[in-house]
């Protein structure tokens, strides 16, 4: 590469650390990640990709879109399991609310997935390594960070933005 090549890969370099600096040190890495390719043609950055980084993550968590697809591609025999499967399409696009019983059946039955008639008491009981995946707030049930950590490991999504579902069908049976 010529100086004026090398020149031009430091000035937009400079320009990146200036903007990711502003930003929190815990999300610098993956804001590079993200910026560097609009910075470069997509062609050049394949020169200059990094190597993994140490403990980045081994699931590449992909933007869940369709419905259908997300549960046809996790697929559980358990009635049970479909609880967190309905609990990880719903915090792929809402993110982090509490989820009713009323959530849960109603997702069910738009999807045609079997859930235990008591989806509450599921996700009372729920852990992972000992640790519970929701607590109950209010009526319904939240993830902890525990559970946001096993459902983004498990199905490989990532917390949605979308505006929760209304209380409206919040009803307790």
């Amino acid at each position: 590469m010529n100086s004026e090549g090398i020149e031009a890969v430091k000035r937009k370099l400079a320009e990146i650390d200036t903007t990711v600096k502003k930003l929190d040190p815990a999300i610098r890495a993956a804001a590079f990640d993200v910026l560097a390719p609009l910075y470069f043609d997509v062609a050049d950055t394949s020169k200059y990709e990094a190597p993994a980084r140490k403990g980045a993550s081994k699931h590449r968590i992909e933007e869940v879109g369709d419905r259908n697809e997300f549960y046809e591609q996790h697929e559980h025999g358990k009635p049970s399991d479909n609880v967190l499967l309905i609990a990880a399409w719903l915090y792929s696009q809402y993110g982090k609310f509490p989820i009713t019983r009323a959530h849960i059946d109603s997702e069910a039955a738009d999807t045609g997935v079997t859930v235990p008639e008591r989806a509450d008491n599921t996700m009372r009981v729920a852990k992972h390594d000992g640790k519970a995946l929701f607590r109950q707030k209010g009526k319904g049930w939240e993830l902890t960070v525990c559970g946001e950590s096993r459902l983004k490991e498990a199905y490989a999504v990532r917390r949605g933005t979308k505006r929760p579902p209304s209380n409206d069908t919040d009803k307790e049976e």
